[in-house]
């Protein structure tokens, strides 16, 4: 088979993955790859193949963010705006993404022990607290916070000070 030109890549090298008559590798298929697919659609306007290039297609920075924020909303997955840059095509993102599936259902559940819970008042900083209000109270004649000052003034039955 004769071509007039060679397929090129983004940076003008030839693209041997590109040339007829070769077997492509089949589409991703999975609800991950849909929502991939479904995201670019959406954000660039046009209906990817899984090897096209984000950025031919139009992306850019902002576009990637946006992609990555939708599908991470989507999934449920971490994924940012730069692994769109650097994986670029539908079907690595896919990937990128079945890895990052794969690695949180390896991840063992991490439940953290929770310290005992003394009741209130019954732990040693709370026991200091209350040894040093009734210092000061014996000391001051005051029983309040500090800075509250004599209190509210005391009124005899009689209606005098």
């Amino acid at each position: 088979m004769l071509l007039d030109a060679l397929p090129r890549t983004a940076d003008g090298a030839p693209d041997p993955a590109r040339l007829p008559g070769l077997p492509s590798a089949p589409a991703p298929e999975g609800a991950r790859a849909q929502a991939v697919t479904e995201g670019f659609t959406e954000l660039l306007g046009r209906q990817p193949g899984p090897d096209d290039d984000f950025f031919l297609l139009g992306g850019h920075s902002l576009v990637a963010v946006q992609l990555a924020e939708r599908l991470r909303q989507a999934l449920k997955l971490p994924l940012t705006g730069l692994d769109i840059m650097q994986a670029r095509t539908p079907r690595a993102v896919t990937a990128l993404l079945d890895a990052r599936a794969a690695e949180r259902a390896a991840a063992p559940t991490v439940t953290a022990a929770r310290p005992r819970q003394l009741a209130r008042g019954h732990g040693p900083g709370h026991r200091r607290h209350r040894r040093r209000r009734r210092l000061r109270a014996a000391r001051t004649g005051r029983t309040g916070p500090p800075g509250a000052g004599p209190g509210p003034p005391r009124i005899r039955a009689s209606g005098r000070r």
